[in-house]
């Protein structure tokens, strides 16, 4: 996925209980991320208009009453930003 340029979230955070493991693999992620969309753990570190200003940070708990979420990682938009905007470049003028 790498090669195809997808970012790689920079995993910042990773305590979870006794009943769980740490993140080992694309399916754990994918888990946290959805968990953090769904109940609105998402914020990005800028509103700026440039790409490589820009990342989101992403957010787990295991309740919505805990006071600190157990996972966190940051995802960099312009890992990604940079590969769609030459795709674009290729489909709509040509270079």
């Amino acid at each position: 996925m790498v090669e195809e340029g997808w970012p790689i979230p920079r995993i910042t955070l990773d305590s979870p209980k006794k009943t769980t493991d740490q993140t080992a693999n694309l399916y754990d992620i994918l888990g946290h991320l959805r968990n953090a969309v769904a109940h609105g753990r998402l914020t990005f570190t800028s509103d700026s208009g440039q790409p490589n200003e820009v990342a989101f940070t992403v957010e787990d708990k295991y309740h919505p009453e805990d006071a600190e979420p157990y996972w966190r990682a940051e995802i960099e938009v312009s890992q990604r930003a940079r590969r769609v905007e030459r795709r674009l470049d290729l489909l709509v003028l040509g270079r």
